[in-house]
């Protein structure tokens, strides 16, 4: 852009509404030493600004770009909406990386004091906020999908916060080996409420994209069957353990058997023997389907690239 050629057209443009650089300055509420700046070539005005100086002189936000009278098609984007949504997509992508990677660490460092998760919390959802800007109705439906994981994982944080450790404790209360069953079910429960709670986080996202988009579905049938199948294999994961675990759990946490005792070591082998033969599958189960995912995701690249 040609500062000195916008200056002189903006000049112009006062003049012809007869106006001064002090009327300009008090409808647009800055000074009119900066009036006499872009009209002089030695600035430019903000881009926000923009489109209220455009209105006060009757011509487009591209002929101040331009610096000049332009003879725009009708329905043709301008240069201004087509920086902003640039500008809006990229401002989305910055809040999104940063939600992601607060909410990562806090996952990462969650045996940290409760304040500090908090703040990751208020990190994540503050970036995510200041990263939405404007948005067309064809890509809320992305923009709502890519909320999905970070939902979950906030809700994986809060229910260890609100929810596993008062659970856990008034479920141990007063029993003999309670403490090591408390610590057990503390990193058991977040993943468990999460799990629960996703179909309904699901459902509410796609609520969203049917009320405001349009459109019928949050994910496409390839995504959304590979994500449901890995849901319902950890899900059904969860139970197995439950069932095959739970009464020597139980057993153990009401035991009176003395930690002295020979009888000790055999049980604990027994109780925790059933619960730890599930420890890695709901990584393993969780890494299968983030690769099915980008398979997916590679296969339907690959299609419209062909088409």
């Amino acid at each position: 852009m040609d500062t000195m050629k916008t200056g002189a057209y903006l000049a112009t443009l006062r003049k012809n509404a007869n106006m001064t650089q002090q009327d300009v300055a008090d409808r647009l509420g800055v000074s009119n030493k900066t009036i006499s700046k872009w009209e002089s070539g030695g600035g430019f005005p903000d881009i926000v600004i923009l489109p209220a100086l455009a209105e006060l002189y009757g011509v487009s936000a591209d002929e101040l770009l331009a610096g000049e009278s332009l003879h725009q098609a009708p329905n043709t984007p301008s240069q201004v909406e087509h920086y902003l949504a640039q500008r809006g997509a990229l401002r989305f992508r910055i809040g999104y990386a940063v939600a992601a990677l607060c909410l990562l660490a806090a996952m990462l460092f969650r045996y940290s004091p409760a304040a500090v998760q908090g703040l990751l919390i208020a990190a994540a959802a503050a970036a995510l906020w200041i990263g939405w800007g404007g948005c067309p109705k064809e890509k809320l439906r992305l923009r709502l999908a890519m909320l999905l994981p970070l939902v979950a994982a906030g809700i994986w944080l809060l229910a260890e916060l609100v929810l596993a450790v008062p659970l856990s404790n008034a479920l141990t209360y007063g029993h003999h080996y309670g403490y090591n069953v408390r610590h057990l079910l503390q990193r058991v429960l977040p993943w468990d409420i999460t799990l629960l709670l996703l179909p309904a986080v699901y459902a509410l996202l796609r609520g969203g994209v049917r009320q405001w988009s349009g459109e019928s579905h949050l994910l496409s049938r390839p995504y959304f069957w590979v994500l449901f199948a890995g849901w319902a294999l950890y899900f059904l994961e969860e139970i197995v353990r439950v069932i095959v675990a739970w009464r020597a759990l139980f057993a153990y946490s009401t035991s009176k058997i003395s930690q002295m005792s020979s009888k000790y070591d055999a049980l604990v082998a027994e109780t925790f023997g059933k619960w730890y033969a599930f420890e890695n599958i709901p990584w393993y189960i969780m890494g299968a389907t983030a690769a099915a995912l980008l398979v997916v995701a590679i296969v339907q690249f690959n299609r419209k690239v062909k088409k």
